[in-house]
């Protein structure tokens, strides 16, 4: 008996918001608990004003076209405490790492512990706002190794 199966695949549109789980926002410089967000106003009930860079990055998820249905916040009172506020959270159902607030340096470690797990990814590039993290300090400070990476001024 034949088990036929159909599958629609439609490139114009991406496929959706399961699979990747729940991005997190980590802020370095302030401790704050980890609460998920399901729209722009619970960012603010968590402590950021539409100032910070956290609000401003929480807000471009949230305005995104196929945005996430929630989003999460964290906050490690330093980079030395970043991994450790990860650890304590890792469980909570977020795989997406968004960092906000820290220098490139402080990074490294962050890194090193995404880098072990199996189910957690970081994404460096959408580093936010107000940090001395550029595209040219991730590229020189991680990837020095890899001659083609190369950034044009």
């Amino acid at each position: 008996m034949a088990n036929d199966v159909t599958v629609k695949i439609d490139i114009r549109k991406p496929a959706g918001k399961l699979g990747f789980g729940i991005p997190l926002i980590l802020t370095i410089g302030k401790a704050v608990e980890y609460k998920e967000c399901f729209e722009i106003a619970d960012v603010v009930d968590a402590g950021y004003k539409d100032t910070t860079d956290t609000y401003k990055a929480a807000s471009l998820m949230f305005s995104q076209t196929d945005k996430p249905s929630s989003i999460a916040i964290v906050g490690a009172e330093s980079a030395d405490a970043a991994v450790e506020t990860l650890t304590a959270n890792a469980d909570k159902g977020w795989r997406r790492l968004v960092i906000v607030g820290a220098e490139t340096a402080a990074l490294s470690s962050v890194i090193d512990y995404i880098n072990a797990t199996d189910d957690k990814m970081i994404q460096l590039l959408h580093i936010f706002f107000g940090s001395d993290v550029t595209f040219r300090n991730i590229v020189e400070s991680f990837f020095p190794a890899c001659g083609q990476f190369r950034v044009k001024e």
